[in-house]
């Protein structure tokens, strides 16, 4: 059981990086749906400081959370609805060497 357990954190250690897009990934894009739901029922648009936080609450402390309020505002005042990997891309710059995932 032991080696097993050493074989599935290793898999954990390897995979840390992509673990971490997709982790985000589902955050950005469940965000980006509540903007849309917003614009659509003309109710005030989702908080950008509550979706740091929430990013941060699952562990991630990451150097490029200006950059996600600057795309967020720049959203915000152009009235446009963020998208996720544009979303996903301030946020993780390097997350571009993993392509979104494709079920089906």
């Amino acid at each position: 059981m032991n080696a097993l357990r050493a074989r599935v954190y290793a898999l954990r250690r390897k995979m840390a990086l992509a673990l971490a897009v997709l982790r985000i990934r589902r955050m950005a894009d469940e965000f980006c749906l509540q903007w849309t739901v917003a614009v659509a029922d003309r109710r005030t648009l989702p908080g950008c400081h509550a979706f740091v936080r929430r990013v941060v609450s699952a562990g991630f402390r990451l150097p490029t959370f200006m950059a996600v309020h600057k795309y967020l505002n720049r959203c915000r005042s152009q009235d446009a609805v963020p998208e996720t990997e544009d979303l996903l891309n301030a946020f993780l710059p390097w997350s571009r060497l993993y392509p979104p995932p494709r079920f089906g």
